[in-house]
């Protein structure tokens, strides 16, 4: 889950059950092509929002399965969105536990809101949103 955020990957894997037409096909997979982060802060709301955008590579029978009974692209990239964005939330549910900081959140408000940062910054005050977008190639 980290790796989709802070490291500088390029390639990779996901996969996802995708829900169409009534049926599940699981672990649909595809690979990963490119993939750009922001991370905006919001001292004002102690929020901050984390902006994944994916373009991958849909493959195999089980897309094939999915894509055979018409156009399954929204839920094809729907899956992969959810999948990617529920990697991200438990990896970072898991190292905010351990007072760990793996989206680098506090670096961005110490350089984006030094004043707050000094004053008011305590990741577990911090409300994360994570959004992904999916783009099929």
């Amino acid at each position: 889950g980290v790796a989709w955020v802070s490291a500088p990957i390029e390639e990779g894997i996901v996969t996802a059950d995708v829900e169409f037409g009534g049926e599940t096909v699981k672990d649909v997979s595809a690979a990963l092509v490119k993939k750009s982060v922001d991370i905006k802060v919001k001292p004002e709301t102690a929020g901050a929002t984390v902006k994944v955008k994916a373009t991958v590579v849909p493959s195999g029978d089980k897309f094939n399965a999915v894509d055979s009974k018409g156009d399954a692209s929204a839920a094809v990239k729907s899956a992969f969105a959810s999948s990617i964005k529920k990697e991200i939330a438990q990896a970072y549910d898991s190292a905010l536990a351990l007072d760990c900081d793996p989206l680098f959140i506090a670096r961005q408000f110490y350089r984006f809101a030094p004043d707050y940062y000094e004053r008011d910054y305590s990741a577990q005050n911090i409300d994360v949103s994570i959004e992904v977008e999916v783009v099929l190639k």
